[in-house]
Protein backbone atom coordinates (compact mmCIF):
# COMPACT_ATOMS: atom_id res chain seq x y z
CA UNK A 1 0.00 0.00 0.00
CA UNK A 2 1.62 3.20 -1.31
CA UNK A 3 1.48 6.12 1.42
CA UNK A 4 -0.19 9.58 0.22
CA UNK A 5 1.22 12.83 0.63
CA UNK A 6 -1.23 13.53 3.22
CA UNK A 7 0.98 12.90 6.71
CA UNK A 8 4.26 14.20 4.51
CA UNK A 9 6.36 17.33 5.96
CA UNK A 10 4.42 20.36 5.47
CA UNK A 11 8.15 21.64 5.23
CA UNK A 12 8.92 19.82 2.02
CA UNK A 13 9.73 22.08 -0.88
CA UNK A 14 9.63 24.99 1.08
CA UNK A 15 13.73 24.02 2.93
CA UNK A 16 15.55 26.94 3.70
CA UNK A 17 18.59 27.53 1.45
CA UNK A 18 21.49 26.98 3.40
CA UNK A 19 22.73 30.71 3.17
CA UNK A 20 19.83 31.42 5.34
CA UNK A 21 19.92 31.62 8.93
CA UNK A 22 16.46 32.82 9.57
CA UNK A 23 15.29 30.24 8.08
CA UNK A 24 16.58 27.80 9.38
CA UNK A 25 15.90 28.61 12.73
CA UNK A 26 12.60 29.09 12.08
CA UNK A 27 12.06 25.23 10.62
CA UNK A 28 14.23 23.67 14.12
CA UNK A 29 11.48 26.06 16.16
CA UNK A 30 8.67 24.51 14.24
CA UNK A 31 10.60 20.99 14.73
CA UNK A 32 10.46 21.69 18.22
CA UNK A 33 7.28 22.36 18.65
CA UNK A 34 6.26 19.77 16.26
CA UNK A 35 7.89 17.51 19.03
CA UNK A 36 6.23 19.00 22.30
CA UNK A 37 3.04 18.32 20.33
CA UNK A 38 3.89 14.66 19.51
CA UNK A 39 5.16 14.14 23.29
CA UNK A 40 1.98 15.90 24.56
CA UNK A 41 -0.15 13.12 22.43
CA UNK A 42 1.60 10.11 24.77
CA UNK A 43 1.39 12.78 28.04
CA UNK A 44 -2.24 12.76 27.26
CA UNK A 45 -2.83 8.88 26.75
CA UNK A 46 -1.28 8.39 30.07
CA UNK A 47 -3.91 10.69 31.96
CA UNK A 48 -6.63 9.38 29.75
CA UNK A 49 -5.79 5.88 30.89
CA UNK A 50 -5.13 6.76 34.39
CA UNK A 51 -8.61 9.04 34.50
CA UNK A 52 -10.36 6.56 32.66
CA UNK A 53 -9.72 2.79 34.62
CA UNK A 54 -8.45 4.05 38.02
CA UNK A 55 -9.83 6.99 39.09
CA UNK A 56 -13.15 7.45 37.68
CA UNK A 57 -13.96 3.41 39.16
CA UNK A 58 -12.28 4.48 42.66
CA UNK A 59 -15.02 7.98 42.66
CA UNK A 60 -17.35 5.50 41.50
CA UNK A 61 -16.80 3.89 44.59
CA UNK A 62 -17.08 6.85 46.79
CA UNK A 63 -13.20 7.18 47.67
CA UNK A 64 -12.50 10.92 48.11
CA UNK A 65 -8.91 10.52 46.67
CA UNK A 66 -10.67 9.24 43.16
CA UNK A 67 -13.05 12.50 42.81
CA UNK A 68 -9.76 14.77 43.54
CA UNK A 69 -7.53 12.74 41.22
CA UNK A 70 -9.82 13.00 38.39
CA UNK A 71 -9.82 17.00 39.30
CA UNK A 72 -6.24 17.14 39.13
CA UNK A 73 -5.98 14.43 35.77
CA UNK A 74 -8.67 16.54 33.96
CA UNK A 75 -6.55 20.05 34.67
CA UNK A 76 -3.48 18.69 33.37
CA UNK A 77 -5.25 16.68 29.86
CA UNK A 78 -6.98 19.93 29.47
CA UNK A 79 -3.65 21.96 29.22
CA UNK A 80 -2.07 19.32 27.05
CA UNK A 81 -4.90 20.06 24.96
CA UNK A 82 -4.40 23.69 24.45
CA UNK A 83 -0.30 22.73 24.12
CA UNK A 84 -1.49 20.39 20.64
CA UNK A 85 -3.75 22.76 19.30
CA UNK A 86 -2.27 24.33 16.04
CA UNK A 87 -2.87 28.29 14.84
CA UNK A 88 -4.67 30.77 17.13
CA UNK A 89 -8.32 29.85 16.21
CA UNK A 90 -7.65 25.97 17.44
CA UNK A 91 -5.92 27.22 20.27
CA UNK A 92 -8.84 29.00 21.41
CA UNK A 93 -11.43 26.31 20.44
CA UNK A 94 -8.70 23.61 23.14
CA UNK A 95 -9.53 26.88 25.79
CA UNK A 96 -13.11 26.86 25.60
CA UNK A 97 -13.51 22.58 25.46
CA UNK A 98 -10.75 22.14 28.47
CA UNK A 99 -12.92 25.25 30.10
CA UNK A 100 -15.78 22.96 29.54
CA UNK A 101 -14.41 20.05 30.78
CA UNK A 102 -13.05 21.32 33.87
CA UNK A 103 -16.39 22.88 34.99
CA UNK A 104 -18.27 19.40 34.60
CA UNK A 105 -15.44 17.30 36.24
CA UNK A 106 -14.77 19.91 39.28
CA UNK A 107 -18.64 20.79 39.53
CA UNK A 108 -19.92 17.23 39.42
CA UNK A 109 -23.24 16.26 41.75
CA UNK A 110 -24.23 19.07 42.46
CA UNK A 111 -28.10 19.18 43.48
CA UNK A 112 -30.76 20.09 40.78
CA UNK A 113 -31.66 18.61 37.76
CA UNK A 114 -31.35 20.97 35.56
CA UNK A 115 -28.44 22.39 36.61
CA UNK A 116 -27.04 18.58 36.51
CA UNK A 117 -28.05 18.43 32.69
CA UNK A 118 -26.34 21.66 31.92
CA UNK A 119 -22.89 20.47 33.80
CA UNK A 120 -23.55 17.16 31.79
CA UNK A 121 -24.15 19.27 28.41
CA UNK A 122 -21.17 21.41 29.20
CA UNK A 123 -19.42 18.42 29.91
CA UNK A 124 -19.89 17.07 26.19
CA UNK A 125 -19.41 19.66 24.67
CA UNK A 126 -16.28 20.07 26.06
CA UNK A 127 -15.22 16.33 25.25
CA UNK A 128 -16.50 16.75 21.59
CA UNK A 129 -14.48 19.98 21.08
CA UNK A 130 -11.23 17.88 22.56
CA UNK A 131 -12.05 15.04 20.03
CA UNK A 132 -11.82 18.09 17.34
CA UNK A 133 -8.33 19.38 18.48
CA UNK A 134 -7.12 16.02 19.04
CA UNK A 135 -8.16 14.68 15.54
CA UNK A 136 -6.81 18.07 13.83
CA UNK A 137 -3.43 17.28 16.05
CA UNK A 138 -3.13 13.57 14.62
CA UNK A 139 -3.96 14.57 11.03
CA UNK A 140 -1.93 17.76 10.57
CA UNK A 141 1.04 17.34 7.87
CA UNK A 142 3.92 15.73 9.33
CA UNK A 143 5.04 12.43 9.30
CA UNK A 144 3.41 9.81 11.43
CA UNK A 145 5.62 9.14 14.80
CA UNK A 146 4.39 6.96 17.00
CA UNK A 147 3.24 9.37 19.41
CA UNK A 148 0.68 10.51 16.65
CA UNK A 149 -0.06 7.30 16.83
CA UNK A 150 -0.82 7.00 20.32
CA UNK A 151 -3.12 10.08 19.52
CA UNK A 152 -5.33 7.74 17.35
CA UNK A 153 -5.52 6.06 20.52
CA UNK A 154 -6.62 8.92 22.63
CA UNK A 155 -8.97 10.08 19.97
CA UNK A 156 -10.72 6.62 20.36
CA UNK A 157 -10.87 6.73 23.98
CA UNK A 158 -12.34 10.53 23.74
CA UNK A 159 -14.54 9.00 21.38
CA UNK A 160 -16.03 6.22 23.93
CA UNK A 161 -15.69 9.16 26.75
CA UNK A 162 -18.30 11.15 24.24
CA UNK A 163 -21.04 8.66 23.82
CA UNK A 164 -20.85 8.48 27.61
CA UNK A 165 -21.54 11.97 28.49
CA UNK A 166 -23.66 11.85 25.81
CA UNK A 167 -25.73 8.70 27.32
CA UNK A 168 -25.27 10.19 30.99
CA UNK A 169 -26.94 13.42 30.06
CA UNK A 170 -29.65 11.34 28.14
CA UNK A 171 -30.01 9.39 31.11
CA UNK A 172 -30.90 12.42 33.44
CA UNK A 173 -33.65 13.92 31.13
CA UNK A 174 -34.96 9.72 30.75
CA UNK A 175 -34.36 7.81 33.32
CA UNK A 176 -36.15 5.10 32.33
CA UNK A 177 -33.95 4.87 28.97
CA UNK A 178 -31.64 2.24 30.10
CA UNK A 179 -32.17 -0.67 31.97
CA UNK A 180 -29.58 -2.65 34.01
CA UNK A 181 -28.98 0.73 35.85
CA UNK A 182 -29.88 1.45 39.94
CA UNK A 183 -32.45 4.17 40.70
CA UNK A 184 -30.11 5.45 43.35
CA UNK A 185 -27.08 5.81 41.39
CA UNK A 186 -24.72 9.12 42.03
CA UNK A 187 -23.50 11.09 39.52
CA UNK A 188 -20.15 9.38 39.90
CA UNK A 189 -21.25 5.91 39.97
CA UNK A 190 -23.96 6.63 36.80
CA UNK A 191 -20.57 8.65 35.11
CA UNK A 192 -18.71 5.18 35.67
CA UNK A 193 -21.52 3.36 34.52
CA UNK A 194 -22.14 4.83 31.28
CA UNK A 195 -18.67 5.40 30.40
CA UNK A 196 -18.47 1.21 30.92
CA UNK A 197 -21.45 0.78 28.91
CA UNK A 198 -20.00 2.89 25.99
CA UNK A 199 -16.65 1.12 25.91
CA UNK A 200 -18.62 -1.77 25.49
CA UNK A 201 -20.67 -1.01 22.77
CA UNK A 202 -17.49 0.58 21.23
CA UNK A 203 -15.66 -2.47 21.29
CA UNK A 204 -18.88 -4.47 20.63
CA UNK A 205 -18.18 -6.31 23.68
CA UNK A 206 -22.05 -6.38 25.15
CA UNK A 207 -21.98 -7.89 28.00
CA UNK A 208 -26.13 -6.61 28.47
CA UNK A 209 -25.93 -5.96 32.12
CA UNK A 210 -26.81 -2.69 30.76
CA UNK A 211 -29.25 -2.42 28.01
CA UNK A 212 -30.50 0.88 26.14
CA UNK A 213 -34.76 0.42 25.72
CA UNK A 214 -35.68 3.97 24.61
CA UNK A 215 -35.23 4.22 20.46
CA UNK A 216 -32.87 7.64 20.63
CA UNK A 217 -30.29 5.40 22.95
CA UNK A 218 -30.83 2.27 21.09
CA UNK A 219 -29.64 4.61 18.05
CA UNK A 220 -27.06 6.47 19.37
CA UNK A 221 -25.68 2.93 20.79
CA UNK A 222 -26.08 1.73 17.11
CA UNK A 223 -23.81 4.75 15.35
CA UNK A 224 -21.50 4.38 18.40
CA UNK A 225 -20.91 0.42 17.62
CA UNK A 226 -20.35 1.45 13.88
CA UNK A 227 -17.55 3.49 14.59
CA UNK A 228 -15.49 0.99 17.22
CA UNK A 229 -15.70 -1.30 14.18
CA UNK A 230 -14.88 0.93 11.46
CA UNK A 231 -11.97 3.79 13.45
CA UNK A 232 -9.46 1.11 13.91
CA UNK A 233 -9.95 -0.89 10.17
CA UNK A 234 -9.58 2.79 8.41
CA UNK A 235 -7.75 5.46 10.85
CA UNK A 236 -5.08 3.52 12.81
CA UNK A 237 -4.52 1.44 9.64
CA UNK A 238 -3.96 4.38 7.63
CA UNK A 239 -1.99 5.99 10.37
CA UNK A 240 0.39 2.57 10.54
CA UNK A 241 1.09 2.25 7.19
CA UNK A 242 2.12 5.78 7.31
CA UNK A 243 4.48 5.19 10.10
CA UNK A 244 6.07 2.33 8.58
CA UNK A 245 6.40 3.68 4.77
CA UNK A 246 8.14 6.68 6.82
CA UNK A 247 10.33 4.13 8.16
CA UNK A 248 10.92 2.38 5.58
CA UNK A 249 12.04 5.55 3.58
CA UNK A 250 14.44 6.34 6.08
CA UNK A 251 16.33 3.66 6.54
CA UNK A 252 16.34 3.14 2.14
CA UNK A 253 18.05 6.96 2.51
CA UNK A 254 20.67 5.57 5.64
CA UNK A 255 21.69 3.06 3.08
Amino acid sequence: MRASGRFRLAADGERPNSGDPTAVTRLIALGKRERIRDIALTAMLILECAALFIAAPLAALDYEAGAFTIDLLVLCYALLVIVISRGRAAGCLAALGAGCVLASATTYGVNGVQIAVWLHAAGLLGVSICCVVIAMAVLAPGLVTVHRLLGAIVLYLNTALAFGMFYRLLWEVVPAGFTGMPADAGDAQAVAAMIYFSFVTLTSTGFGDIVPVHPLLRSLANVEAVIGQLYPATLVAALVTQHLDARRRRAGTSE
